[in-house]
């Protein structure tokens, strides 16, 4: 890609059109002997020369009779990609808590992988271990919210997704099994005398002596249920989530490296119908009822669950096209990050993490974890600097909302943006801070630049699905049409016959520029004599559209 680079640097050296006929044939020769790909893009910048010139015509016939002479097939040059690309920019790391930044760099580089990988894993393991404990008030406000958050990192197979997941849930996995082995004899204890209780009840009852019911089911309310600690889950229909949070002191983890959870919620279990409620009232705390016919019902006062997920590109596009997930706001409560592979550039051996930091970093997820749930979260403040830093960037927000602002388009998502830094803050404040301290200005800087990171990675994620004009949605159309007949020429004529949805001969005008200027097809010059029925203008297909390996790399 570099030498092609060198070689076709020189086009901005040729200025006048002699010139660049002069040099034409030794530049396509070169293009020529590339790589497929290659070629289509240097073939491109080729012939954006010769359009810049004024000798397209006379540059591209010039180009195919080369190409034929030497025996090559014929030239196309890339078509542009609709999906738009948004550059994307790094995780702010080094603002992050000492141990933090430290560990996450050494998690990426053991693992070989971006810190944009770790981010939101990261964030969501202490999502987990805060979430109902505590609580954060806007300033100037009584409104609170709380210390869950819902993450998805989206990246392709192979780009160890995995690795990166089990070295920060480690420690909660740990924990998890440690506090079940402790807890095996109350549990035992509770049930034993949970069944004595119940079988002296149905005795009591069946002899009438209701002094003793009532003596015994009062015994029987005042037992102290134990049950198996359960922090995190990912295989469950909302029901048996709903039961787990219930025995779980109305808290929940699903966290998971293969992101089952949305085809689950999607429908999985229940013939395609989507039930998504426990997760939107779940992000907030909002109460929740299971009403069940056969056994009792499940009630929820402020339930909350952590969502942290690593999701392939497909899964992840599934869920975008469901239109329960967009059109109830699950997918705007999430923080998205979409990390460049290291693919080609890992090496055979990598980094330890060294012991004493991933001791440090454990005995800070176990102290959060094992911090106690109280009846009332405690609420966390900011101080004075931070609550000012706060407001600049709920204006900054606020000011990009309005009409033709660079949110408009993704108001749903942005509207939830500035409370998401607020838990953030709450998350960051708690790895280096009491809880009875306020909020500085340093965490609330580090929060608002992960913030802005987030909005960066969402930019992605709506852009593509941001309501598009009538000429691209027609020029799209026309084109799955022109796929699906596999034809190197198509007339406008034939175009309206099989594009039936489009019915004006302007709109059907403006799409066929917009997919030449797009370079998928390719007017061809016709003579016309002046007289008689003037000819449908004829168009070349470029035929790179049927080629699966720029299909798919259209789509990476």
């Amino acid at each position: 890609m570099v030498k092609r680079l060198k070689r076709l640097e020189n086009l901005e050296n040729i200025s006048t059109e002699e010139k660049f006929i002069t040099r034409f044939a030794d530049i396509l020769k070169n293009i020529i002997f590339m790589s497929p790909i290659d070629r289509s893009d240097s073939f491109g910048q080729l012939m954006d020369k010769a359009r810049e010139l004024n000798c397209f015509e006379t540059a591209y016939s010039s180009a195919q009779k080369i190409a034929e002479e030497m025996g090559e097939p014929e030239l196309f040059e890339t078509p542009e990609s609709f999906e738009k690309t948004i550059p994307l920019t790094p995780f702010p790391l080094s603002s992050l808590p000492d141990i933090l930044a430290k560990y996450l760099k050494a998690v990426a580089e053991n693992v070989q992988v971006y810190p944009e990988m770790c981010a939101l894993p990261m964030l969501s393991v202490l999502s987990l271990c805060c979430q109902g404990k505590f609580e954060v008030r806007f300033p100037n406000s009584t409104h609170k919210e709380p210390l869950n958050i819902y993450t998805v990192t989206v990246a392709k197979p192979g780009e160890r997704k995995s690795g990166v997941f089990r070295s920060f849930i480690y420690p909660l996995i740990k924990y998890q099994r440690e506090e079940n082995k402790r807890r095996e004899p109350l549990i035992t204890d509770f049930k034993t005398k949970s069944k004595i209780l119940s079988k002296s009840i149905e005795k009591a009852t069946t002899k009438g002596d209701t002094t003793l019911v009532t003596q015994l089911t009062l015994e029987l309310n005042e037992l102290d249920p134990v049950h198996r600690l359960n922090l995190n889950i990912t295989d469950c229909t909302p029901e048996s989530l709903a039961f787990e949070m219930a025995e779980n002191d109305e808290i929940m983890g699903i966290l998971d490296d293969e992101c089952g959870i949305f085809d689950q919620i999607a429908g999985l279990y229940t013939n395609g119908i989507s039930n998504i409620d426990i997760f939107l009232k779940s992000y907030d705390g909002s109460q929740y009822t299971v009403t069940r016919r056969t056994k009792e019902n499940i009630y929820l006062e402020s339930p909350l669950i952590t969502l942290g997920l690593m999701s392939q590109p497909e899964a992840f596009q599934r869920a975008m096209k469901n239109p329960q997930f967009i059109g109830r706001g699950l997918i705007h409560r999430f923080l998205f990050a979409f990390p460049e592979s290291m693919q080609g550039f890992r090496t055979q051996y990598s980094k330890s993490i060294p012991t004493e930091l991933e001791n440090e970093y454990n005995e800070l997820i176990i102290r959060l974890l094992t911090t106690p749930k109280n009846d009332e979260p405690f609420v966390l403040g900011f101080n004075k600097k931070a609550s000012l830093l706060l407001k600049d960037y709920f204006d900054f927000i606020e000011d990009r909302l309005k009409k033709g602002g660079s949110l408009e388009y993704m108001a749903e998502w942005a509207n939830k943006l500035y409370a998401k830094c607020i838990r953030i803050a709450g998350l960051l404040h708690l790895c280096e801070h009491s809880y009875d301290e306020l909020i500085d200005e340093k965490t609330t800087q580090t929060a608002i630049l992960i913030a802005m990171w987030a909005e960066n990675q969402a930019h992605r994620v709506f852009e593509n699905t941001a309501t598009e004009d009538i000429t691209t949605t027609n020029a799209k159309y026309i084109l799955s049409k022109i796929k699906n007949q596999k034809i190197s020429f198509v007339t406008s004529r034939e175009i309206l016959r099989i594009c039936r949805k489009i019915k004006n001969a302007d709109e059907l005008q403006e799409a066929l520029e917009l997919l030449e200027d797009m370079k998928y097809i390719r007017e061809i010059p016709q003579e016309y004599s002046g007289t008689g029925r003037k000819p449908s203008p004829k168009y070349k297909v470029n035929q790179l559209i049927y080629d699966k390996d720029f299909n798919k790399l259209s789509k990476e």
